[in-house]
Formats: C-alpha cells, structure tokens, sequence
C-alpha cells in the first residue's frame, strides 16, 4: 500500500529550464558545426520484431487466454556524431519506439545527447547518457546477442541520465564515476552518484580474456512513488513482473560482474542487488542475476577472425561475417518481492542468430519462463518466440 507523499519544495522547474537551453545550445551548436570541416557521421538502424506469446506474459490473462502474435517496427534509432577536435566530440541519439509503460504508444524519445572531453587516457563527457553500471546494459542494443536485455539488467540497471561523468583508463582496468539529476514520470528532484571499475587479463598468448567487474549507485529518490514493472524480456509483452509500491527516499544499488573469451566462445554473468528505503523508514531489499554463454559457428570454429573482442573493459561483437551462425543460452532470474508483496521470476532464453552480413541479420530467441508471488494473471503457462530482422545503415 502506498503512504501520501509528504509535501516538498522543489526546484526542480528551474533545474528543468536551465538544462533544455543547454541542451537547445548544444543542438544548435552542433548543427553549424556539422557544416564546417570536421569528423561527421550518421549512423542509423531499423528494427522489424515479431512476437508470439503465451498467456504468462498478458496481463490478466485466464484459461480461455490464448496465444498472442505481434509484429512492428521494434525501433528505428539515428545517431549523430561529431568530432570538433581530436580532443572533442560529441553525439546526438534519437530513437522511435514503443515506450516502457502500459499504453504501448510509439513515439519519438531523445536517447542521447552529449559532448566528450578527452585527454589522454581519461574522459570528462557531460548531457544525457547511460550511467556506468552493468555490462549488458552498456552495451549497444545492435551488439547484443539477444533480441531483449536480460531480466536483471532491463530491472535494475539505472539506464540514461543527466549528468557528468569522469572516466579513465589504465593497462588492465577501467574506472568511472558520476553525478546525475533523476527525473521521470515519478520522480520530480531525485539524484545519484554512479562508479564503476573493471579489470581485465590476456592469458594463454592473449587468446583468453578473463575480466572482473563491479558498479555502486547511490540514487536519491526524493521521497517519489516507487514501483518495478518488467516485460520479462518480450518487447510487446506486458509488465507481468512488479513489485510492491511505495514512496521511496532512497536506494543502493551493488553491481558484479565476470566475463571471458576464448576465441569464438563468451560467457557473461552479473549479479545486482539493491537496497531501497521506503519513507517511513522500512527497508526493501531485491537481488537478480543472469548466466550466458555464445558462440560464433563459422567454417573455422577457432578462427580468431571471428572471435569476439575485448577492449577497455568491455566485450564486443566481432566482425561477423556473411553466413556466420551464432547461439547464445541465458538463464536469468530475478526476486522482486519482499515482506511477502511482489514477484519471483526467472527466464531461460534459447537464440539462434544468422548474419547475412555485417550489417544485416536475422534473430531467433525462445523463451521458457516462470514466475511466482504475487501475480497479474491467473494463467502463467506458455512460452514465448521472438524473431528481429535487424539492418544497419
């Protein structure tokens, strides 16, 4: 049950002004920049999903609830980059899709807006962008192995912000930190701080990578209503896993993570758990966790070529080649209940991804869940098949 939310001051209308004419300077700035001599890129991608679906994932679904078949345009996003000096750039990101609410709406959302102050080895980048936590979640939705992020991450991963971030890079390791305003539909004057730390080895004559992570966030929440709603990793699924609803005042979040290649093979796990306290003082404590492992099938199955890559504490794809053939198996699960309100649920995902060629490829993921507690439907049978045609341009 949700308390009243005690009355407050806020300024949060001028913090909002002040920062739309940064952000309307930045724009025009960027624009008259773009047709002087410099580095300038657009780069864009287009996302075509179909889903079909059990009665677990449909919102007061029943015995006679049947399955569900979906198709839409899953995304389109264009990116603009920037590059005034060699030492400055920057970036605007733009994305239509269907937002992350009950209502399916598409609609147009600015992702990223930012420019990026660099010397040497470290970084000061200030605007919008993601806050250094989790490595799925960092990474670009074009280089996931799997159509949807997993449970843990899409839950408990802070996501993009306003804000400043320092970050720098030694041989081995990695280190980030920043300060970011929080606000949404519920949240009016929250803030965080956000760090994160990575370090990485090259073993057997660097055909092994073995990298250890972990991320802190301290999130002030401002006294705003709190509730997690998730999709359980279908896109056009409903918000079939929540937890209990409440004011909040504050909340921890403690990240971990442990990765390795060994050519055309990668196995990836993160554990999060966080601490929230409710205004009236009780403590509400959530925790989750994913498993992967992928590989790449091509006519060489230990050709480095197409391995994945490993650089400054992060995984990426390779250069997939036409033909290429790769399967990934996750097993994620997540605890969203506490003080017995809320949802336990967990997802184990099957994927098959062709790569007709760098830039275009089809995706195949079949989802096997389960969930208990406290629930929004009577029926939690039925699996679901999710299918991306995805084409980079």
């Amino acid at each position: 049950m949700a308390t009243k939310k005690p009355p407050q001051l806020h300024l949060s209308h001028i913090q909002d002004n002040i920062m739309k004419l940064i952000l309307n300077i930045f724009l025009c700035f960027l624009f008259v920049s773009s047709t002087q001599a410099g580095d300038f890129k657009i780069k864009s991608r287009l996302y075509i999903d179909a889903d079909a679906i059990g009665p677990y994932y449909q919102k007061n679904s029943d015995e006679q609830t049947s399955i569900k078949n979906n198709i839409e345009i899953g995304s389109i996003k264009s990116s603009i980059k920037y590059k005034f000096t060699s030492n400055i750039s920057s970036k605007v990101q733009v994305e239509f899709k269907k937002e992350e609410k009950d209502d399916y709406k598409n609609e147009f959302s600015l992702k990223d807006i930012f420019i990026k102050l660099k010397t040497g080895k470290s970084s000061l980048i200030l605007g919008r962008f993601k806050e250094a936590m989790g490595h799925e979640e960092l990474m670009g939705s074009s280089d996931l192995p799997t159509i949807e992020r997993s449970l843990v991450s899409s839950i408990f991963s802070p996501g993009r912000n306003t804000g400043i971030m320092f970050n720098t890079d030694f041989k081995h390791s990695t280190f980030h930190i920043g300060a970011f305003q929080l606000k949404d539909d519920d949240i009016e004057s929250g803030s965080s701080v956000t760090s994160r730390l990575t370090h990485g080895l090259s073993l057997l004559n660097h055909e092994n990578i073995f990298h250890l992570g972990a991320s802190y966030s301290y999130r002030d929440l401002d006294d705003s209503l709190f509730q997690i709603k998730n999709r359980g990793e279908v896109n056009s699924a409903d918000n079939i896993i929540r937890s209990s609803r409440f004011y909040a005042k504050d909340q921890n979040i403690i990240q971990a993570e442990i990765g390795t290649i060994y050519k055309n093979i990668w196995f990836m796990a993160e554990l999060y758990s966080t601490q929230i306290e409710q205004t009236n003082g009780r403590s509400w404590q959530y925790q989750g966790f994913y498993l992967q492992t992928s590989g790449l099938l091509s006519k060489n199955p230990f050709d480095s070529a197409s391995s994945y890559k490993y650089k400054n504490g992060e995984f990426k794809p390779t250069n997939r080649e036409a033909g290429n053939i790769e399967w990934v198996i996750r097993y994620s699960g997540v605890s969203v209940r506490d003080y017995a309100i809320g949802s336990e649920a967990s997802s184990l995902l099957l994927g098959i991804n062709y790569y007709l060629n760098q830039d275009t490829s089809f995706m195949f993921d079949y989802l096997k869940p389960s969930i208990s507690g406290n629930v929004v439907n009577t029926n939690q049978t039925g699996q679901a098949i999710s299918m991306r045609f995805k084409y980079l341009f």
